[in-house]
């Protein structure tokens, strides 16, 4: 979060572009988003997974990897 003392946000901002990964900023949170606003938190993480998860067909099962 924007309060995180261990990672500064600008620091945590050049890794996720480096790396081309999703970085969400919590208001007021610091290194531990899931225990400090563990429902914010939750909803990032299911909202991503939902967006990036593989579809499950009869083929591929629950992960999406091939049978």
């Amino acid at each position: 979060g924007d309060q995180d003392q261990w990672v500064e946000p600008r620091a945590a901002e050049k890794w996720a572009s480096a790396t081309n990964a999703q970085i969400e900023m919590l208001s007021g949170v610091g290194h531990t988003p899931m225990a400090e606003a563990p429902g914010k938190a939750a909803a990032l993480i299911i909202d991503f997974a939902r967006r990036t998860a593989l579809p499950v067909t009869r083929r591929t099962g629950a992960h999406g990897a091939p049978r």
